[in-house]
């Protein structure tokens, strides 16, 4: 269950994620740079946590987020930018709360990813300018979309594929520059 807290470190050039959160574990994070890793830029499993507020999460060789096995982490007012692939993959019972962030210029997949039962709360989020979709649900995914602004990505601002069961309320689609949107907001 370790706690530690980072207030304003610089995290980079790592050669797995930048910050791996496990087993329980919940430190707090705080106005850091987690930049150029070739992994993730933070990686929480295992039913890890953690607080993760006003950091900068950039230029990762895969996902700068991923929340996989359980993990629980709550991200207020990042930027997660630029990374190779998904900006937010959240997996096999991932969960966590995204709030307010800034998710953009991803090469993935998507800005945000949820698969294999991830239940995520993504809450007043900007997902943007991704070469993939703002939002892709696939494979039994969940998660709860509110309030959130997904426009100018490459593919459908959010797709949801067959056997996905996210809730979606009052989220803003817009300005997408490839394929049509395949869901509603305001529908469940």
């Amino acid at each position: 269950e370790g706690k530690g807290s980072f207030d304003k470190d610089e995290i980079f050039s790592n050669a797995a994620a930048g910050v791996i959160v496990e087993r329980m574990g919940n430190p707090k994070l705080t106005g850091c740079h987690i930049h150029h890793g070739k992994g993730q830029g933070v990686y929480v499993y295992e039913a890890g946590e953690g607080h993760f507020e006003a950091n900068i999460i950039e230029s990762c060789a895969e996902s700068g987020v991923e929340v996989d096995t359980f993990g629980r982490p709550i991200f207020i007012r990042n930027t997660i930018s630029t990374c190779t692939m998904d900006g937010v993959y959240v997996h096999n019972q991932g969960e966590g709360v995204f709030e307010e962030n800034i998710i953009n210029g991803h090469l993935g997949l998507a800005g945000v990813h949820i698969t294999s039962k991830g239940d995520p709360v993504l809450r007043r989020n900007r997902i943007e300018k991704c070469m993939g979709h703002g939002v892709l649900v696939t494979n039994d995914g969940c998660g709860k979309l509110d309030e959130n602004d997904v426009t100018q990505n490459e593919k459908a601002g959010i797709n949801v594929e067959a056997g996905s069961k996210p809730i979606l309320y009052w989220n803003r689609i817009y300005q997408g520059a490839g394929e049509k949107d395949t869901s509603k907001t305001n529908a469940s």
